[in-house]
């Protein structure tokens, strides 16, 4: 039976203190005595509960969580407690990995999934992080042929880009070989089976007309035009006569004393031109000069 021991209080009126305890781990449906009680709004008191390992439990009304922990990989389908939560703007939701931990981030716009792609990998629609170029509208991949070489496309102005390997049969070449402009078309420079370049020689046309004049005098201290400018003229002959005693000097209009090729008695000067030639006497008197000329 539960003994009561009375004490007395100030005011000399007995307190009653109920004495009865309780061994630890006891069961016990009617709880009473020196258990620790709390009481609820209503003047309605409740023994503190533990659990059966004895721990203090207590319910979280609210900002707060059951408290669950999870151990790393561990399977729960419905998790809640202290994972990593997000807030969309009005609801909490937890932070999503995949199966090996890593965080998993939905890209909504302007990116797409980040798939990558090993060297080689075969992709008939590639996407994500493969080098893509854009025409103004749209994107496209950039593409490389099978040993991984740049792919461009010459639009306009060049040709294909071809390449030729030292002595490669070609009949008709195109590309980087070496051209030459007519002034209307372009021809590849030729070489011959050593690779040494081909080049035609021209020879200039020859003469079909001789022509020749009476010697011509050239005044004293003066310049002279010896021949009038000819179009069909290919070549003029001067020869200073051999019984002169002057050297004279030969040139265009501004020839002079100091200006111009020197002409001694009895020396020749072939010149190819079409322009007229002068002549200048620096002696006191007249000598002359004999011409002869050629035209096709």
């Amino acid at each position: 039976m539960a003994q009561f021991q009375g004490k007395r209080t100030d005011s000399g009126i007995p307190v009653h203190i109920q004495t009865e305890r309780y061994t630890e781990g006891e069961s016990s449906a009617s709880l009473e005595g020196s258990v620790c009680l709390g009481e609820k709004p209503g003047n309605t008191v409740f023994p503190v509960q533990l659990d059966a390992d004895g721990y203090l439990k207590v319910v979280v009304v609210e900002g707060g969580s059951a408290g669950h922990e999870y151990q790393d990989g561990e399977s729960n389908l419905n998790a809640y407690g202290h994972l990593i939560l997000g807030d969309d703007g009005s609801n909490l939701q937890t932070i999503s990995v995949d199966s090996s931990g890593r965080l998993q981030v939905e890209v909504v716009e302007g990116g797409y999934d980040g798939v990558q792609y090993e060297d080689g990998t075969t992709v008939a629609s590639p996407f994500g992080t493969v080098a893509l170029g854009h025409d103004g509208s749209e994107v496209y991949p950039v593409k490389v042929d099978s040993l991984g070489r740049l792919q461009v496309e010459v639009v306009e102005g060049q040709y294909t880009g071809i390449q030729y390997d030292s002595g490669e049969s070609e009949p008709y070449p195109v590309g980087t070989a070496v051209f030459g402009h007519n002034g209307s078309n372009v021809y590849p420079i030729k070489v011959d089976s050593s690779g040494y370049l081909q080049v035609d020689i021209h020879d200039s046309p020859k003469a079909t007309v001789l022509n020749v004049s009476s010697d011509v005098s050239l005044a004293a201290g003066a310049a002279t035009m010896i021949v009038a400018a000819d179009a069909d003229r290919q070549c003029v002959m001067i020869t200073n006569l051999a019984a002169n005693t002057q050297t004279f000097r030969i040139g265009n209009a501004s020839v002079s004393a100091t200006a111009g090729v020197e002409l001694a008695p009895g020396e020749s000067i072939e010149i190819e031109t079409t322009a007229a030639v002068y002549g200048y006497n620096p002696g006191g008197s007249a000598e002359s000069v004999s011409v002869m000329w050629t035209e096709e």
